[in-house]
């Protein structure tokens, strides 16, 4: 629904409730059939949306050097200031939220691996255990 919110207000200003929901249904819809398509079509959907996500980061990583070059850094830009503090932790979980998406992706590949009840759970706690591993080292630095 905020999706939904977002087009109509971005494309759609002067758009209805109904209008609203019309899109938000059929966002459900088109999300049921790639979920439901075989793995081979939904690697394709991946594919096209990893790369988008690629092209979205590069954009703003560069228009945000560029912006920097030019009218300088609103914030002082140090190690210090960019290392994690255990106190400010809550304040970057909606990024580790965003990156767990990635884990509904990996569910939905089941029926290409071998054992996926045993495998993706297996796969998921050791990406897990060596992110947390590596975060904890860099955090333990600092205390």
């Amino acid at each position: 629904l905020i999706a939904a919110g977002m087009l109509s207000h971005l494309f759609f200003p002067e758009a209805s409730f109904w209008v609203q929901t019309g899109i938000a249904i059929t966002m459900v819809w088109f999300t049921v059939l790639i979920c439901n398509a075989p793995a081979a079509q939904g690697n394709i959907v991946n594919l096209i949306g990893g790369t988008c996500k690629v092209i979205v980061l590069l954009a703003l990583v560069i228009g945000g050097l560029t912006y920097v070059n030019q009218h300088g850094a609103a914030n002082e830009l140090t190690l210090e200031t960019m290392m994690p503090k255990f106190d400010e932790g809550f304040r970057d979980a909606p990024t580790l939220v965003c990156l767990i998406v990635g884990a509904e992706t990996v569910a939905c590949m089941g029926g290409a691996l071998k054992i996926p009840r045993r495998n993706i759970p297996l796969g998921l706690m050791i990406a897990l255990s060596i992110i947390f591993s590596v975060w904890a080292k860099h955090l333990g630095r600092f205390f």
